[in-house]
């Protein structure tokens, strides 16, 4: 079974099956993205979630230390649920720029070099390996950082 999977928001109809297939769904939408919606639709098919609001201009600085915490701690969890072969579907809205700096700093997490992560997402989804490379840095220095 794949235990990696990143791509776009799902429709809330499709939600009901993915309670068979994933153990955790990390969700970086923002609240103003309708957030609770899907939210409560996971929870309501007991689909466990860990819930990143990722603003879009977070992206880039300024970011706030508490921000900064809060996805840095998401991606600790993220990763220690792969360690325990749980399968995990990231996504934001349109499964790209968030979905792939996050999933990038998960790999480097669970240690896989630069190249390696850039790779692995571009096997994952290649559109997202190519919509997250202008954050690569950036991810470095603010999500990844010494944590490798």
């Amino acid at each position: 079974m794949v235990r990696l999977t990143i791509g776009h928001r799902p429709r809330l109809k499709a939600i009901p099956a993915m309670a068979e297939k994933y153990d955790l769904v990390v969700v970086l939408l923002k609240d103003n993205e309708r957030a609770h919606e899907l939210l409560d639709q996971y929870h309501k098919c007991g689909v466990n979630t860990l819930h990143v609001p990722f603003r879009v201009g977070q992206m880039l600085p300024p970011m706030t230390w508490d921000e900064a915490d809060h996805i840095r701690h998401a991606i600790k969890t993220t990763a220690i649920a792969l360690c325990y072969d749980a399968c995990v579907f990231i996504h934001c809205s349109a499964g790209i720029h968030r979905t792939g700096t996050f999933t990038y700093a998960v790999l480097r997490r669970l240690g896989e070099t630069e190249d390696e992560a850039i790779a692995h997402i571009h096997e994952l989804r290649p559109v997202t390996a190519i919509g997250m490379m202008p954050f690569v840095e950036w991810a470095e220095d603010t999500l990844v950082g010494d944590d490798v």
